[in-house]
């Protein structure tokens, strides 16, 4: 599989926050300002979608079908909870992917990765982006959502016994 399809999900957003940035559109790069956040997310969860539907015609594997789809999840309740609230997208989406690899390859040992959360959320507090609970919060509900979501597409310790 072309992993060329996978900048609908990491390489695409980034770029569009860029050119945000260069329009004067968003202050910074880091997206501080809650307001200048919807577009962003918007933009993200739209090409994860695209993204997603390319890899479902193109026949890809269940599991890539089932990440793209906690993926997706996880950027709408996130994207909803930071109109009212700040929340760590940086932990949550690091969890999230180290989640998918866990119960997606349990064999290959990643969670060690788990490991780096902590790491990842002591740089957003040190650097005054977020407090202690919005760091963990990120964390915890990415965890349970994509969890939740996998065993629901049939995979982790759990989703074994429904395949």
């Amino acid at each position: 599989m072309d992993g060329n399809r996978f900048h609908f999900f990491s390489l695409l957003p980034v770029f569009f926050i860029f050119i945000l940035f260069r329009l004067g559109r968003v202050s910074n790069l880091n997206l501080e300002v809650k307001e200048q956040r919807t577009l962003p997310i918007l933009f993200a969860i739209g090409a994860a979608c695209i993204g997603l539907g390319i890899f479902y015609i193109i026949g890809s594997p269940r599991q890539i079908i089932w990440a793209g789809i906690a993926y997706i999840a996880n950027g709408i309740i996130f994207g909803a909870i930071t109109q009212v609230w700040k929340i760590s997208f940086h932990t949550g989406v690091f969890t999230g992917c180290v989640t998918v690899l866990v119960l997606i390859l349990p064999d290959a040992n990643f969670a060690w990765l788990f490991l780096m959360v902590p790491l990842i959320a002591w740089a957003r507090v040190r650097r005054k982006r977020h407090t202690l609970v919005q760091t963990a919060v990120g964390a915890l509900i990415a965890l349970v959502n994509t969890v939740v979501l996998l065993w629901a597409g049939g995979f982790g310790v759990l989703g074994a016994a429904i395949r």
